[in-house]
């Protein structure tokens, strides 16, 4: 396990120094030993020490290899420089103005009371220091989520599509909706992202955070990094006039597969014989489309600029947008309180809605890949969580092999932290203190809320730390063991920890939980915040066809099953309620065996997965689950632009299929079910009946009330209404007695029908039908009588009327 290399650094056998040997803050920190206005060597009292996260106070005065390994964690910019920066979130009630006059201090985007800010390091005590800054918190890193789709969820319903030389939709299709997506780029040449009627791009625009600007190029306005593509460019690149300017690729091929999900039109193919045009069609097929390449790795702070990016876009066209993102972490406290979940909370609202993949942390009782554990104590208790490091091949070099916990527990409980490496050498904290050791099985650094409790949510967060620091060794195979013993139990005594961050050796060997573990509570953040829709995975599909001739089988998925790998809710302030208050996922959608679109860029061009159509790729994860209800969402909001994201939450929510798989929900699982686009826009409800149906002096001349909701009570749209005459009273309409219809709510009777025709008495309703051909029930009627008006608008009572028709 161990390199020659490391004993020549160090002392024969296990040497254990309690000290900061990669920390330049070396002594340990004790809130408890300070008093309130007592500074600490970076001018900070203990009151502005709480406002920087621990992992940003951590930052200061850290050398280089420190920051190495902090980088796979938080977003750090210029390390080889002598002014090191971090991406952070300022939460406060502070101007732009005010966070700006700090040197080297860079704004770029605003929610409500949050702000994305660049800082230098060593300008984080000013803000901190700043008297209406409640917290700064450094972006943590994201991670991708992937591991017959739209027949399952009803969408061709919804189109109501017919195909010629190209496809027409009556319906729904996404039309006048952008789309927006946060991923790994698109391949912007793809024929599903073109439209064949005009040969213009369906793409508004790219923001790649990854490039920086050269001669003839811009960033977006308001941000000073990355490069725009506008849709003048890419289509001067389709047509050729002129061509190499769009240097933008999705070399990984994961944004361009989830863009087709969402709003690919299905029309490029390879083998036409195998799988004609339009067979894989997204969601979405006419909505536009707006690309944020996120850069930095993926980091919170930049996903909230590309939601930022994207809704300002579409604020400038005028029209609804809902963003998709297919990325997660588990650096948090899985409640809603990370900064990119308060930022979404403050982004979302009406025509503006956000979608996010529940995350691919699910594991099986066999493979048993448990990333959360959990455990209550008391006072004096000690509760015991384990995992396993398997054997691996250490990579040279420092901050490469790591293992990265998050732990969470109440601000009012006081909690020692013990780590136990598997040599039996070990390193603890207390809480407001924190700890570095350094031994041949690996560095421990522990940060058990040594600035204090969390400015966002007021509970405790202990991170901790083990990686291959150039004076120990990297993280030994065998079974690590974490002891959290009660101090202070004043709260609950109750503490979560992910394995949040993790790379050993080149393979990128994974830890996982073996004792203490717990297979809830493992959606990945932003996902568990209040205003975004989370989607879970199940499996629509489990056999695919290659390119290279073969038909394929996944063995491990279940035809209409939740997918092995979906992440299961709920958040952790579910205060014991379990599924009312913090629900978590929302819906679940088809994400096992998904065919979309095909980077030409990246490395799936030749593989198994590549489609036997040659132009389309399948893939698996919560990734391709997300696209499906964000292509949902794009077609509710063209039925209404003017719909919330809570109300569109709501609609997919209620009108959730359940069966044999998902059981009875809500559950922790599959949230409210398995999305149906046909029920949320109405298309098995009936309108509510007619009312205030009303005939007027002259010609008759009836007036109703307009129908807006259906019989659940849901916003309806109606595509016209039906009149109906007849000389029975009460009659039950029939299609012969049907002699027009109308969108407007009123109707005068032109024929030769005037008031005073004593030889014929004439009786009406009127029937209202929704976009989906959903007829409502009669709802009364209305009619004359020599020179009498009469009417009814309750009901088909023997009241109706006092004369004999």
């Amino acid at each position: 396990m161990f390199s020659n290399t490391f004993f020549k650094k160090m002392l024969a056998g296990m040497v254990v120094l309690t000290v900061f040997a990669s920390f330049t803050q070396a002594q340990t920190r004790s809130s408890a030993s300070q008093s309130r206005q007592q500074v600490d060597r970076y001018g900070l009292t203990a009151a502005a020490r709480t406002k920087l996260a621990g992992a940003a106070y951590s930052l200061l005065g850290a050398d280089k290899e420190t920051l190495l390994l902090k980088s796979r964690a938080v977003r750090l910019l210029a390390l080889d420089s002598s002014s090191p920066k971090v991406g952070v979130f300022v939460r406060g009630k502070v101007t732009r103005a005010q966070l700006e006059a700090i040197p080297g201090v860079e704004v770029r985007s605003r929610f409500g009371e949050l702000f994305t800010v660049t800082v230098p390091i060593d300008a984080l005590p000013a803000l901190a220091l700043l008297p209406d800054v409640i917290s700064v918190t450094p972006a943590r890193k994201l991670y991708p989520e992937n591991d017959s789709a739209r027949t399952d969820s009803r969408v061709p319903e919804v189109w109501q599509r017919t195909i010629s030389t190209l496809p027409s939709y009556a319906g729904y299709s996404g039309k006048g909706v952008i789309v927006g997506v946060i991923d790994t780029g698109i391949d912007w040449d793809h024929g599903d992202f073109i439209d064949d009627a005009t040969g213009q791009s369906r793409i508004l625009s790219i923001w790649d955070q990854t490039l920086t600007a050269q001669t003839g190029e811009s960033t977006p306005a308001g941000y000073a990094y990355g490069v725009e593509y506008t849709r003048t460019h890419i289509n001067d690149e389709i047509d050729g006039t002129p061509a190499g300017y769009v240097r933008s690729q999705d070399t990984n091929g994961h944004g361009t597969h989830v863009s087709g999900t969402a709003a690919g039109d299905g029309s490029d193919t390879g083998d036409a014989s195998y799988a004609p045009a339009y067979t894989y069609t997204g969601m979405a097929p006419e909505a536009d489309i707006i690309m944020v390449k996120y850069g930095g790795g993926g980091f919170e702070d930049v996903v909230a600029d590309a939601i930022d990016y994207i809704f300002s876009k579409a604020a400038a066209e005028g029209k609804p947008a809902v963003i998709n993102i297919s990325l997660g972490t588990h650096f948090g406290a899985h409640d809603g309180t990370s900064p990119l979940e308060m930022a979404i909370d403050n982004a979302v609202g009406q025509g503006k809605v956000i979608v996010k993949s529940a995350g691919n942390s699910g594991t099986t009782a066999a493979d048993a890949e448990y990333i959360h554990a959990e455990g209550t104590v008391g006072v004096g208790d000690t509760a015991v969580v384990e995992f396993t490091v398997p054997s691996y091949t250490e990579l040279p070099g420092a901050g490469n092999d790591y293992i990265l916990l998050e732990m969470w527990y109440q601000g009012q409980d006081s909690l020692k932290v013990e780590v136990i490496r598997p040599n039996g050498t070990s390193s603890s904290a207390t809480t407001g203190n924190s700890v570095g050791s350094i031994n041949s099985d690996g560095y421990i650094g522990l940060f058990n809320a040594d600035t204090g409790p969390n400015a966002n949510n007021g509970d405790n967060n202990c991170s901790i730390e083990i990686w291959d620091q150039s004076l120990a060794g990297a993280p030994a195979a065998g079974v690590w063991t974490v002891r959290v013993i009660g101090d202070a139990v004043n709260e609950s005594g109750h503490f979560d920890v992910w394995i949040a961050g993790i790379n050993l050796g080149a393979a990128g060997t994974k830890a996982w939980f073996t004792k203490g573990w717990d297979d809830d509570e493992i959606v990945s953040i932003p996902g568990t915040s209040s205003g975004g829709i989370t989607v879970a995975a199940y499996s629509t599909k489990t056999t695919f066809d290659s390119q290279d001739g073969n038909t394929y089988t996944y063995t491990s998925a279940v035809l209409h099953d939740l997918a092995d790998f979906s992440s299961y809710g709920v958040r952790t302030d579910d205060g014991g309620s379990g599924l009312l208050t913090a629900q978590k996922p929302d819906i679940a959608g088809s994400g096992f065996g998904v065919i979309s679109a095909l980077s030409t860029n990246s490395g799936w061009v030749g593989s198994i997965e590549q489609n036997r159509d040659l132009t389309h790729l399948i893939m698996s994860g919560t990734s391709m689950s997300s696209p499906h209800v964000t292509g949902m969402a794009a077609l509710l909001l063209q039925q209404n632009p003017d719909y919330t994201a809570a109300q569109i939450k709501d609609l997919l929510k209620r009108h959730a299929r359940t069966d044999a798989y998902t059981g009875s929900t809500p559950s922790f699982k599959w949230g409210a079910g398995k999305a149906d686009v046909f029920a949320a826009a109405g298309g098995t409800t009936p309108p509510a009946a007619v009312s205030g149906l009303n005939a007027a002096s002259g010609s008759v001349k009836l007036s109703w009330n307009a129908v807006t909701a259906d019989t659940s009570g849901d916003p309806e749209y109606i595509s016209e209404y039906i009149i109906y005459r007849s000389t029975t009273p009460f009659f039950t309409p029939t299609p012969a007695d049907s002699i027009a219809s109308t969108t407007a709510t009123t109707w005068t009777d032109t024929s030769a029908l005037a008031v005073g025709d004593t030889s014929k008495q004439y009786v009406y309703t009127v029937i209202a039908v929704d976009d989906f051909g959903n007829r409502s029930a009669v709802g009364g009627y209305a009619g004359e009588y020599d020179n009498k008006l009469v009417k009814n608008t309750s009901s088909t009572s023997s009241t109706f009327i006092s004369v004999v028709f």
